[in-house]
């Protein structure tokens, strides 16, 4: 059993992540690992944050300062530098180092009223499918120039639609979006502005057997990914059809087994469970050796200019972070 102390922001533009994070622990229904407020008794501080584009809040606050060797962030944000330990829905393979990081699911992709899973596989009318913009990332547009009688591609660029958030699209949009991955046996889940998407999570939920098209995505560790999905390189998008077609058979198997490892990993009844255990994983191997190498990522050129752009807006400063601790009410 650990004790954890819980930091959650109380600004920015993610105001629900404070009650979020409050009901995950609520939901918690293997009631091992217990909530602290007191740091110094703390064996884990979980910090659950998507400010800054480099968590400087976090790193400039006491509480991180003061207690480095057992803070552990949990973000889904997805361009990043992951400069402190923990868990991140959007790594990058060749920065990645197992020894501080480990791949995680995005942060509310929960079942919802328009979202959940569907055991109607006598309706899966179509191969694969993929609804969705090709603004995010180039290899979205080689999957919308895909044409296959037994496919549903859409492109929801002219709607002005985004698809890898449908929590803020209209009602309409959410219902098509469900019910064409509910009608297809794979859905295509190509990565976004970061290496992951929420249809990753979003197909798990319903049911549905996910294709992950992205070189550079880090897998989180736990869900048996092999059994129910299909990983195809982004240079053999071309291979699609035929891939999956060798692989239809056994659809539903794979679509079953992906609800039940998502709820396995990801639900709410098991996600806090699951954090805390991966990050006292990572306790054991978390080193400083490899950091020169975050730091040097400053230099790429996306990095280049959204630095200057936050120091621009004075986002990078030397106040402390504004976090409250979660109470275990």
């Amino acid at each position: 059993m650990a004790k954890v102390l819980v930091c959650v922001p109380v600004e920015g533009k993610y105001p629900l992540v404070y009650p979020f994070v409050k009901r995950l622990v609520k939901c918690d229904k293997h009631k091992v690992h217990k909530i602290t407020t007191d740091p110094n008794k703390a064996d884990l501080i979980l910090f659950f944050s998507n400010l800054r584009p480099y968590f400087e809040k976090i790193r400039q606050s006491s509480t991180y300062k003061r207690y480095k060797e057992k803070s552990f962030l949990i973000t889904d944000k997805d361009r990043f530098i992951p400069f402190l330990p923990g868990l991140y829905a959007s790594l990058e393979k060749k920065y990645f180092d197992e020894n501080r990081q480990s791949g995680w699911s995005y942060l509310g992709i929960t079942e919802k009223e328009y979202i959940g899973f569907r055991n109607n596989y006598e309706d899966a009318e179509y191969l694969f499918s993929f609804m969705g913009s090709a603004k995010t990332n180039r290899i979205r547009k080689k999957i919308l120039r895909i044409d296959h009688p037994s496919a549903m591609i859409i492109n929801t660029d002219s709607n002005g639609k985004n698809p890898d958030t449908i929590s803020n699209s209209t009602e309409e949009y959410r219902r098509k979006y469900v019910e064409l991955i509910s009608k297809s046996k794979f859905v295509l889940c190509p990565r976004g502005l970061g290496t992951s998407s929420f249809r990753l999570y979003e197909t798990m939920i319903i049911g549905r057997v996910p294709v992950i098209i992205s070189d550079e995505f880090v897998l989180p560790e736990g869900p048996d990914w092999l059994s129910f999905s299909i990983r195809i390189d982004e240079k053999n998008i071309g291979s699609i059809p035929g891939i999956l077609k060798e692989n239809e058979y056994r659809f539903k198997e794979m679509g079953l087994k992906a609800r039940s490892e998502w709820e396995k990993w990801f639900s709410d009844e098991n996600f806090f469970h699951n954090s805390v255990e991966a990050c006292l994983r990572l306790m054991e191997t978390k080193n400083n050796y490899h950091i020169y190498k975050f730091y040097a990522q400053l230099f790429r050129p996306f990095h280049i200019a959204r630095a200057i752009k936050s120091k621009a807006k004075n986002l990078i400063n030397n106040e402390s972070g504004n976090f409250t601790v979660l109470k275990n009410d």
